[in-house]
């Protein structure tokens, strides 16, 4: 049996927006700003007037350095953020991406032609009204392949076509129960904001020929709808919930030989995932902020072995569950017009099991700092903002450290120098 490795929850990513502000991303999600609420549905500020923002996209590793902002194998060459109030309406739009890419090659007389284009694209889209806001989310990181063949054939026949990464599609929807409608910012107004994301990952799609027979395969594409909810208890403390439930189809075939078709389904994989914290904000002085989130991770998920294939033995269901309780820890320090963020994650424990008919094991991890919040050595992060003028904010992450401290020996000692200091931007401004 194998240990599950992957949680049901992160298999799913619907939001295509991929700039996260400086005070979210080092302080661990203690804190947010504009960058990362001007597009959401429940916490745009209607209020806004003008805003716009142009960062990077993180790109996906194991520790806060290896997320810098950098150009990806997908080009993600832009990054851009625009919010607009209108009279009593709100608009919020973002696009990352590279619009496309490709490239073609014709061979021989008759010939053979292959061309491949890379659609990279991330676009959203947020109206806003009445204390309400429906967004839309398109994400196309795909790549698309086409094989014509004229030197078989006497005419030209598509011989070969496939999908890889294929497009994701997202309808948000959110509110605040309860509270006094569009006038507050961020759902204010004492309620309960709600959010809710319904989403669906487009088939992964491949098309063979071998000879006058076809063999066209679907797979990969899921249905998920994430639901959420917050509760401010007081100034200083809430709490907050998020569900995911959903679907991962397995692979549809249809294959035909001699004339005839012939149809088959094979795997699945069906889950939740339930997310709950409480979060304590704590004040030293006017200008030092800590922020305290227990939270707990509860995921279960079921692998289908059915497989319709007559010539395939079925095998039998695999069921996986997680538990995972930790705390996420966020600083803010402001001074005048600059602000510093750092944060970290800690688990307590990480508790997960696999069961086949009869048959589990189980796994258990001890206390551990979440490496994904720190550097690859250990050491905090560092966000700094600094806002020249009113409303103007550049914001940037040190991705080598002035100072270094080590959580994991306690040691603190001097960094690696200015002279290989690099920096991720995030300007952001409003009027």
């Amino acid at each position: 049996m194998s240990k599950p490795d992957e949680l049901f929850g992160d298999m799913f990513d619907f939001n295509a927006v991929k700039t996260i502000s400086t005070e979210n991303r080092f302080s661990n999600g203690a804190f947010d700003s504009d960058v990362d609420n001007f597009i959401h549905p429940t916490f745009y500020d209607p209020k806004i007037g003008t805003f716009i923002f142009m960062g990077g996209n993180p790109s996906t590793g194991t520790s806060i350095e290896e997320t810098q902002f950098l150009v990806t194998d997908n080009d993600w060459e832009l990054s851009l953020g625009f919010g607009k109030t209108i009279g009593n309406y709100y608009l919020g739009v973002y696009y990352g991406g590279s619009l496309l890419s490709g490239e073609g090659t014709v061979t021989g007389d008759p010939d053979m032609s292959t061309y491949e284009l890379t659609w990279t694209n991330s676009i959203a889209v947020l109206f806003g009204t009445a204390g309400m806001g429906l967004r839309l989310d398109l994400i196309t990181s795909y790549e698309g392949t086409n094989t014509e063949d004229e030197a078989t054939y006497e005419k030209s026949k598509l011989v070969d076509q496939s999908v890889i990464n294929a497009p994701t599609l997202a309808l948000s929807f959110g509110t605040t129960i309860g509270g006094s409608s569009s006038e507050e910012e961020g759902g204010g107004g004492g309620g309960i904001p709600i959010w809710a994301t319904l989403g669906f990952r487009f088939p992964e799609y491949e098309f063979m020929t071998y000879g006058d027979d076809t063999v066209t395969t679907l797979g990969d594409h899921a249905l998920g709808l994430i639901v959420g909810a917050s509760i401010d208890l007081d100034e200083t403390s809430s709490i907050l919930g998020e569900v995911t439930i959903g679907t991962l189809f397995g692979d549809f075939t249809t294959s035909t030989a001699s004339g005839s078709k012939d149809h088959t389904a094979a795997g699945g994989i069906f889950g939740i995932n339930i997310y709950a914290e409480y979060q304590k904000a704590l004040k030293f002085g006017e200008k030092a902020t800590v922020k305290l989130t227990p939270h707990i991770i509860i995921d279960s998920y079921t692998i289908s072995g059915k497989d319709s294939d007559s010539n395939v033995t079925n095998t039998d269901d695999i069921t996986y569950f997680a538990i995972i309780p930790g705390i996420n820890v966020g600083l803010e320090y402001k001074h005048d017009k600059i602000a510093l963020y750092s944060g970290f994650g800690f688990r307590f424990l990480d508790y997960r099991t696999t069961v086949i008919k009869k048959n589990s094991q189980w796994w258990l991890g001890g206390m551990e700092w979440e490496s994904s919040t720190l550097t690859a050595e250990g050491n905090l992060g560092l966000g700094v903002t600094f806002a020249p003028v009113d409303n103007l904010i550049f914001g940037a992450g040190l991705s080598t450290e002035v100072i270094k401290f080590n959580l994991k020996t306690m040691n603190v000692s001097p960094g690696d120098g200015l002279s290989d200091v690099s920096l991720d931007l995030t300007v952001s401004y409003k009027y």
